[in-house]
């Protein structure tokens, strides 16, 4: 699910998402395109998801991590 407001783009992604081909162009494409882009993961997710986008060269502004 992406959300975007305000010339930043953010995605909210689940953990089944994470390293996933779907959700790795959503991030590059994101990357390209948003002054800022943010990513929203569960907090267990959090290392997998940055180990992720950096693997893929993609630059991600903000992490942010729920705790459920």
């Amino acid at each position: 699910m992406a959300k975007v407001h305000c010339g930043q783009g953010s995605l909210k992604e689940n953990p089944a998402g994470i390293g996933t081909r779907e959700t790795l162009d959503q991030w590059r494409a994101f990357d390209a395109s948003w002054k800022e882009f943010h990513v929203i993961v569960p907090e267990r997710c959090l290392e997998e998801a940055e180990k992720s986008a950096r693997d893929n060269l993609i630059t991600v502004d903000r992490w942010w991590y729920l705790d459920i």
